[in-house]
């Protein structure tokens, strides 16, 4: 059984050597799934670190195992205090993001398996701990509501997830762009609004952005993806680009990439837009949706050109 727990330790060493090697060298890490590029844009910490963390961790677990082998029952089990403690973080990473940000990260999947395997080949009462451990985050996971630092549902407002603005000197109307950095219809739109000459800007992305997407904006000292992909779950919405306009004492929803230009077009580019695009609103905080299958990207997954 030592044998079989020190292979699997060496295996998955050497996966995440691989996945390390692959990131230094410049390449896009290898996932089964869009989900791992997701959520590499949702954490603090550059992939090369977290995989560099992977493989310390699974080379402590194969040399304690290594070095316990043969040892005394009544010593001190460190390769099970690191298997607990893989366990409790995989367990927090995996809760994350099923119940956060809501997509799968295959790689982190088959590593948090390695983890589980390892915990339940160490022994009947080193499993019942694992899965006692796994489930009660899970368990906290399930009763917490999940907002960015610093936000409460009384002061949760799009504004927390302003990347950028640009203004202009005399705005007709203020729009609010959710997008992707890896959504094509979302850089058609912004495109679309590089020159845009009779609304004020806000650009709110579902992810990190490295690199401004259009010139002439300025940039936020920090905002939240968190915020707006809380935003469209609030309104079940799964796509993008959303054009939020306020209209009124209301909001205008306007998806899908033909849409929201022809929108654009109309409200943005002359001092006096149509009067339908400004019309009054009957219900105070009314929202009204206009939208269109076409020309949309998953906020799950990223969207090549068709």
């Amino acid at each position: 059984m030592d044998r079989i727990k020190q292979a699997v330790a060496l295996a998955a060493s050497a996966v995440t050597a691989l996945q390390t090697l692959l990131v230094l060298m410049g390449r896009s890490t290898v996932c089964l799934s869009e989900g791992c590029h997701i959520v590499e844009k949702l954490t603090i910490v550059s992939p090369l670190y977290m995989n560099l963390a992977g493989l310390i961790y699974f080379q402590a677990v194969f040399w304690t195992l290594l070095v316990g082998r043969g040892k005394p029952a009544g010593r001190f089990d460190w390769s099970a205090m690191l298997l607990l403690a893989g366990m409790a973080a995989d367990s927090v990473l995996l809760s994350y993001q099923i119940f956060v940000a809501r997509t799968l990260c295959i790689y982190c999947v088959l590593i948090f398996t390695i983890v589980l395997t390892l915990n339940l080949l160490h022994g009947f009462r080193q499993s019942v701990g694992a899965v006692a451990v796994s489930s009660a985050i899970v368990a906290a996971f399930l009763v917490l509501f999940f907002l960015p630092v610093g936000i409460t549902p009384r002061n949760f407002s799009l504004d927390q997830g302003v990347y950028a603005v640009r203004t202009c000197s005399q705005p007709t109307k203020q729009v609010y762009l959710i997008f992707s950095n890896d959504c094509i219809h979302c850089k058609n739109v912004l495109q679309a609004l590089e020159n845009c000459s009779s609304c004020d800007l806000f650009l709110n992305p579902v992810d990190r952005i490295d690199t401004p997407p259009m010139d002439g904006i300025q940039l936020r000292s920090a905002y939240s993806p968190e915020v707006n992909r809380i935003l469209l779950a609030q309104f079940g919405i799964e796509q993008v680009p959303v054009l939020i306009a306020r209209s009124g004492e209301g909001f205008d929803f306007v998806r899908g990439e033909k849409r929201i230009v022809d929108y654009v077009q109309q409200a943005c580019f002359t001092q006096n837009p149509l009067l339908y695009l400004d019309k009054p609103v009957a219900e105070k905080e009314s929202i009204d949706v206009f939208t269109q299958e076409q020309g949309e990207c998953s906020v799950q997954l990223d969207c090549n050109p068709q």
